[in-house]
């Protein structure tokens, strides 16, 4: 578009890295540079075989996004063997989107939910035995994308988004995932445990021991539960310390309020970090997550009187699918609850929760009627601030 001083835009060049690989032989083509100068280009690129499959914008030469359409074949293939970290992260990524929306929507079979599902094992499975991947990367594919981004892909066009589906179908996804390589995701955190602090791979391995107990928890969660104490109680920074606390947050076992009590004492008298421990529980995956930040809300070193605290227990919360969305409405009337109770205080930070409930025309019926409900309910209210009352309005206005 135009801007000031530059009405006329002339095309800017997009570097790519690109090969073309042979999906029914194996091979890996060999990596070619293109440049991008016009609206439309055709480019002659040598092939590794038959059934060739494009692995594009390598090493992410260009901050773009690539809008394709590859058959699951293709994604599979790319997802599982591309050599190129980048590439195959995004393969996985659209390969894990596809399913998850599809599952949640109810658009695909259950035969190709159980195609889906077998092939993002698989890539899973091969991303865990390489042995050309770091640990940085490996942990980036050992990632599911997020509710909220399966929110925004499946709310399109004339599609609603539902979030208790999407819920169910990522979490039954990463059971499966923590199932089926149990044995694998074990020896991984093992392995990972093992590395020290001063390690140069020490950084990578933190981040596979997490993303390898968010996968236990899902498919054992009693043995995650002993993995995370574990990990919680060796560590000697900050990164294992809270991995472990945030995977033994969403479990329902001692361990759980052990490890809370004795990170609270440790770090009571930090500000930054007690604000970590209210947003760990908040944002949790534990069944009883609405009525723990009730409780927390209580807490002595709660105060609505603080921006930070605020944003750091009922902030994360509504940023919480699980709590936020639950399907009788209670996450939609605590967070506007806050709204009414926070207005008077501080009118900036109580509208900026408005957005939250403001997306109600993207969801499915019921829970559309919940939010909008609640919107309704905060607009009768009288004796809003200007900054809460236009949010509102707006949101009911559209």
């Amino acid at each position: 578009p135009a801007t000031p001083g530059q009405p006329d835009k002339l095309p800017m060049p997009i570097p790519l890295r690109v090969a073309v690989h042979s999906r029914s032989t194996g091979a890996l083509g060999a990596e070619q540079l293109i440049v991008l100068t016009d609206a439309q280009q055709s480019f002659t690129l040598p092939l590794a075989g038959p059934d060739p499959v494009v692995s594009i914008n390598r090493g992410f030469t260009a901050p773009v996004v690539i809008d394709r359409a590859l058959v699951r074949e293709d994604l599979v293939f790319l997802a599982a063997q591309d050599d190129d970290p980048f590439a195959r992260s995004e393969a996985l990524q659209e390969l894990a989107v596809s399913h998850l929306v599809g599952t949640a929507s109810g658009e695909l079979s259950v035969d190709e939910m159980a195609a889906g599902e077998a092939a993002i094992i698989g890539a899973f499975r091969s991303s865990l035995a390489d042995a050309a991947l770091d640990d940085a990367m490996r942990g980036e594919l050992m990632v599911l994308p997020s509710e909220n981004y399966l929110f925004e892909v499946m709310a399109t066009g004339d599609r609603l988004a539902d979030p208790g589906a999407i819920h169910a179908a990522r979490e039954g996804l990463k059971a499966a995932i923590g199932a089926a390589l149990a044995d694998d995701v074990l020896a991984l955190h093992a392995r990972a445990s093992a590395v020290t602090l001063d390690d140069p791979a020490g950084r990578g391995a933190r981040k596979v021991k997490t993303a390898a107990l968010v996968l236990i928890a899902a498919a054992d969660p009693a043995r995650a539960a002993t993995l995370a104490a574990q990990q919680y109680d060796a560590a000697d920074n900050m990164t294992d310390r809270q991995g472990a606390l945030m995977v033994l947050c969403g479990l329902d076992c001692p361990e759980r309020e052990d490890r809370l009590a004795a990170f609270y004492d440790r770090y009571q008298h930090n500000p930054l970090v007690v604000d970590k421990w209210f947003t760990l529980q908040a944002l949790s995956l534990h069944p009883d997550v609405i009525a723990q930040v009730r409780e927390l809300a209580k807490h002595p070193d709660f105060t609505m009187k603080n921006p930070n605290r605020v944003r750091s227990l009922h902030m994360a919360f509504a940023g919480n699918p699980k709590g936020f969305h639950a399907a009788n409405g209670e996450g939609y009337r605590m967070v506007a609850d806050v709204i009414l109770a926070l207005d008077p205080i501080n009118p900036q930070t109580a509208a900026r929760f408005v957005p939250s409930l403001g997306r109600w025309r993207r969801i499915e019926p019921v829970r559309a009627a919940l939010m909008k409900g609640e919107l309704e309910r905060i607009a009768a209210a009288g004796n809003l601030s200007r900054d809460t009352f236009e949010q509102v309005s707006r949101s009911l206005d559209g």
